[in-house]
């Protein structure tokens, strides 16, 4: 049976441009072997194409069948699957939201629903949602270009809250397939595009520029010079996760195109109220920030404050979450830590300053 629908089929065409070969990856055909170290290792099966020609699913192969979103210009064995230094191009940039996450597939919706600029896929895997943004043409990859590639992918992921999945060798479950993890069963859901529009297409410049500057990833040590362990000092790691979320929210309104001013309005908004559903800020100082940042850029500030409240007031539904936090991690008595970003801007100096002041102190 061919599960491949025409809309997939499209879909896969697309992500594959500008690249010679692609791949479905079948997580439960395993091969066993024993590696240098003696010890059994386990590889899984690669099913090969041409790009631009997607292949029929073989038959019998109907659990958990992933794609590669990203071509390669060399074919692999049975077993081998793509690497970061075997990336072809990029057609798109993508991120995953895993609905336990954000404790619900419906806050999950919520939040992907109010990303700007819109993502151009949207693909319910059953246990969450895969976004892509559409790129207009292929962005061919070389040794030159290949870091600032992987840069750019991991600031989308970071600036738009998906999961860690910034690899460029990702593969995804195809559309068309089922996810059959047994926490689904019996009644295992189909993999299924929930928005598709292949008009939807953004140049590779237009997202680069709405991605924060020093994306890449900070490593903290301690002064033994240890990697920063994530238990110590709970309080100092909600405010350091805090305060770059909130650079990001400001940068992202400062920075917005015009036509694209609302929507991006109201996505920092839903933004924005996710950390104060959290407890990590008050509404007054969430607000104000918000304001500070559309302040001279908006036609109407009177309905940019409307849009900045209905935005908050959305997002308090789906309260923030810090990756792989302790789960007796406090939340800061009355919101101070968090209310003293705004009093250390005085509420008047303008975004500029704020994103200055941020920069310089070595922020995200």
């Amino acid at each position: 049976m061919n599960l491949l629908t025409g809309e997939t089929r499209e879909f896969l065409n697309y992500l594959h441009r500008g690249g010679k070969f692609a791949y479905y990856w079948a997580l439960d055909e395993v091969e066993t072997f024993i590696g240098r170290d003696g010890q059994e290792r386990k590889k899984r099966r690669s099913y090969w194409f041409n790009a631009g020609k997607p292949a029929r699913i073989p038959q019998g192969v109907t659990a958990h069948i992933y794609f590669g979103v990203n071509p390669t210009n060399e074919r692999g064995g049975s077993f081998k699957r793509v690497t970061n230094a075997s990336v072809a191009s990029l057609n798109c940039l993508f991120a995953e939201f895993d609905a336990k996450d954000f404790d619900s597939m419906a806050a999950t919706s919520a939040h992907v629903e109010a990303l700007d600029p819109r993502p151009s896929i949207i693909v319910s895997s059953g246990g969450g949602l895969h976004a892509y943004w559409l790129l207009d043409e292929p962005y061919l990859i070389d040794d030159g270009n290949r870091q600032k590639a992987v840069k750019l992918l991991y600031g989308w992921v970071k600036r738009v809250g998906g999961d860690d999945v910034k690899d460029l060798a990702r593969v995804l479950r195809v559309p068309g397939t089922r996810n059959v993890k047994s926490k689904y069963g019996p009644d295992f859901p189909m993999v299924h595009f929930t928005k598709r529009d292949m008009t939807c297409l953004y140049a590779i410049d237009e997202l680069a520029a709405l991605v924060p500057q020093q994306s890449e990833p900070h490593v903290v040590k301690d002064s033994r010079n240890n990697t920063f362990d994530p238990f110590i000092t709970n309080q100092r790691r909600v405010q350091a996760y805090l305060d770059a979320a909130v650079f990001n929210i400001v940068s992202s309104v400062q920075h917005a195109m015009d036509g694209q001013k609302h929507f991006t309005l109201r996505a920092a908004a839903c933004r924005m109220g996710r950390l104060v559903g959290a407890g990590w800020i008050s509404e007054a100082a969430a607000e104000q920030l918000l304001v500070n940042a559309i302040h001279g850029r908006a036609r109407d500030m009177s309905n940019a404050v409307d849009t900045i409240r209905s935005g908050i007031a959305l997002g308090q539904s789906s309260p923030a979450q810090m990756r792989d936090r302790p789960q007796d991690i406090e939340r800061p008595a009355n919101s101070r830590q968090a209310d003293t970003i705004v009093r250390r801007h005085n509420n008047t100096r303008s975004t500029d300053v704020i994103i200055r002041a941020r920069s310089a102190r070595g922020g995200a």
